[in-house]
This record gives C-alpha cells, sequence and structure tokens, in this order.
C-alpha cells in the first residue's frame, strides 16, 4: 500500500513547465517571488 502511494507522486505531468511559469510570474521581479516564498513558508511554520 506504501508503495502504491509513494509511486503516485511520481506521475507524469502534463502541459509545458516553463510556458506555465513564464505566464504566471512575467509582471513580478526576482524579489518580489522571494518575499511571496518566504510569506507562504513562514505562515506554515506559524
Amino acid at each position: 500500500m506504501n508503495t502504491v502511494r509513494f509511486l503516485n507522486q511520481f506521475t507524469t505531468g502534463y502541459g509545458n513547465y516553463t510556458e506555465e511559469r513564464e505566464v504566471l510570474f512575467k509582471d513580478l521581479t526576482l524579489d518580489e517571488i522571494v518575499v511571496a516564498v518566504r510569506k507562504v513558508r513562514d505562515k506554515g511554520n506559524a
């Protein structure tokens, strides 16, 4: 059972990861992205 659960985490994705990220983050600077990531990470540790 654990083996199946583990293998299901590594299924083949779809779409183009790079193109999706370019569209998603096109109006953000690297600094803005880093700040957003830190906020989410810190929220998870609260």
